[in-house]
């Protein structure tokens, strides 16, 4: 696994769109619910987000595991001191 596909799947969650589709509303319509209470164009979210939201993160938290796993077992280079970097001259 490179630095790319795992940067991938950490910022990898679901989009307001798949949201939206397990749902079965609008992007928009989810897009309103998280504006401000105040803001005239907010609308309350669909009934039983709560549920759906609940299980993507689940599943994003699998996913997460299982890249930290991956990560974890490849042999770490040895990191560079803050101290070496510091005192460098500019």
């Amino acid at each position: 696994m490179d630095f790319v596909e795992a940067t991938n799947v950490l910022n990898g969650g679901p989009t307001l769109t798949e949201l939206a589709d397990e749902l079965g509303v609008t992007a928009v319509s989810l897009s309103r619910a998280r504006t401000a209470r105040a803001n005239r164009f907010y609308r309350p979210p669909p009934d039983g987000w709560e549920t759906v939201v609940a299980e993507l993160a689940r599943e994003q938290a699998e996913r997460l595991h299982a890249l930290a796993d991956r990560l974890s077992t490849r042999k770490k280079p040895a990191r560079r001191s803050k101290t070496r970097r510091s005192s460098r001259k500019r």
